[in-house]
This record gives structure tokens, sequence and C-alpha cells, in this order.
């Protein structure tokens, strides 16, 4: 009896989503340490920037109307990366991450430093109401998320 090896199952197409959120509040967040062992910076100093976003999902229809927390950390190396002086070891898969699992709604991203200066700026003089990310759709409540705006309209009949 001859036994054909059916191969491996094809994966399934991952479809992409926009997912678009209206923003309520925003707060900026600034910490630093003395970090001696060198655990999260190559020097002895550490710091954490971060703006905090309370949005309103307005897209997609299965999230529609949730408060979402977002965060936006400062990441110093992307100017290096964006400029090409730096190379990343493995590609990266995305800009940040979204989850929806259960009762929690969070949204965490990294965005260059020099932008994330400006930011609270703009925030701040109402130059930006929505945030439009786009990724993979979400599986079991997750998603990467390839790419981010920050506007100041949105026109839903655009997508």
């Amino acid at each position: 009896m001859v036994v054909k090896n059916k191969g491996r199952k094809k994966k399934k197409l991952i479809e992409n989503c926009d997912y678009v959120f209206q923003i309520q509040d925003w707060r900026p967040s600034y910490s630093m340490h003395l970090d001696l062992k060198e655990r999260f910076s190559p020097g002895p100093y550490w710091e954490h920037k971060a703006i905090e976003i309370t949005g309103i999902a307005l897209s997609p229809e299965n999230l529609k109307n949730r408060v979402v927390k977002m965060v936006f950390l400062a990441e110093r190396r992307y100017a290096d990366f964006i400029e090409g002086k730096e190379r990343h070891e493995k590609p990266p898969k995305g800009v940040g991450f979204l989850n929806f699992r259960g009762g929690t709604s969070e949204v965490i991203c990294s965005l260059p430093i020099d932008f994330f200066q400006t930011l609270p700026f703009l925030l701040h003089i109402g130059k930006f109401k929505f945030i439009s990310m786009f990724g993979p759709a979400l599986y079991r409540g997750e998603s990467l998320i390839t790419s981010f705006r920050f506007e100041q309209e949105y026109n839903p009949e655009e997508e």
C-alpha cells in the first residue's frame, strides 16, 4: 500500500485591517533612572518617555466605541534606522501591538524621539484628532501594527 504525503497544510491568508481611533485625552509620562548594571541602556542612565492617549475605536466595526488606552514610547535608535546609519539584526515585524482580549483594550507603539518631542504640542493645539493604524486583522484578540499615522480628519467613506 502506497501512502501519499499530503505535505504541509497551507497557511490561511491573513487579511489586513484599518484600525481608527478618535483621541479623547492624552498625558505625557517621563521618568529617569540610574542603570548602573546597564540592564536597559548602554550607559549609566535610562529614561522612559511616553505619551498615553485615551481614544474611542471607530473602526473596525467589531471594536467600535471601545475605550482604548494607547501608549506611544519614544525610541532614540529609530532615527539611526530611518537614516540608514544602523541596521536591524532581524527585520522588524511591526511598529506596535494591539491587544483586545477580554476587557483589555490597549495599543503600544514606538516612535522616533524627534517626532515624540513635537507630538505633545500638536496634540495640545488640536492638530491631531485621530490615529489610524494598519496591520493584520486581530487573531485571538491580538495583532501587530505595521503602520500608524496621526490625523486631523477622518472620513469613514475613504476606507
